[in-house]
């Protein structure tokens, strides 16, 4: 099945300036996912979707193609879903068409290529539609409590609120870095995330996702451990 990689990647980043090109143990951050994107070698074809020259020249650098992103597609209403499909589109003018789309996000650093090809095998060998990449809770997530307006705190589940753990199913979250789909299913939903997908789990020490300074130590500290 012909494979298409997305990295999304803007320069304009509100809570961690200019994180997508930071210097993270000697490269830019995008640089790592990008390399692993290309150690993974199952890709017909990997792309950083941009509008910073700086990105680009990076990306190119590297060894990848690069398209860049139109205006209407920078917005804050814009979403990564938007940004996939308007990036088949453009494929598709060309001629080009693909059974699977793996979006990789620029800020999860210490994801492997051996995590990528996981996450694309449980598409590839028809086990699901649609794959992610997982990871566990800090804390019991079944706990979870939200305000009230008068500011008392309430179960976000009051059947689950009392439960022992081992009395809970295992909860896993997104850990924002690795998405698959088959191309139809992603044009039908318009999504990348849909009930019945399949995940492949990894450890925290992996699974950062760099949105703070906070986010950055902490992915320094693990690579230091990891690497």
């Amino acid at each position: 099945m012909k494979s298409i990689a997305i990295i999304p990647a803007k320069g304009i980043s509100k809570r961690l300036p200019r994180k997508n090109i930071l210097n993270f143990k000697g490269k830019p951050i995008i640089g790592w996912t990008i390399e692993a994107a290309i150690k993974a070698d199952i890709f017909d074809k990997i792309i950083v979707s941009t509008e910073d020259e700086e990105i680009a020249n990076i990306s190119l650098e590297l060894g990848v193609e690069v398209e860049h992103r139109d205006k209407e597609l920078l917005t804050d209403e814009s979403t990564v879903n938007m940004v996939c499909l308007d990036l088949l589109e453009k494929e598709k003018s060309k001629g080009i068409e693909y059974d699977i789309l793996c979006c990789l996000y620029a800020t999860s650093p210490l994801r492997n290529s051996i995590d990528i090809s996981s996450v694309m095998n449980l598409v590839t060998s028809n086990r699901c539609s649609q794959a992610m990449a997982v990871t566990n809770f800090d804390l019991p997530a079944f706990q979870a409590m939200f305000y009230s307006e008068d500011g008392s705190l309430n179960p976000m589940r009051q059947d689950l609120f009392h439960l022992n753990s081992n009395n809970v199913s295992k909860i896993v979250v997104d850990n924002g870095s690795t998405y698959v789909t088959k191309v139809e299913d992603f044009y039908r939903s318009g999504r990348l995330v849909s009930e019945g997908m399949l995940g492949h789990q990894m450890p925290k020490i992996r699974s950062v996702d760099i949105d703070f300074k906070e986010d950055f130590k902490l992915a320094e500290y693990y690579a230091e451990l990891l690497y």
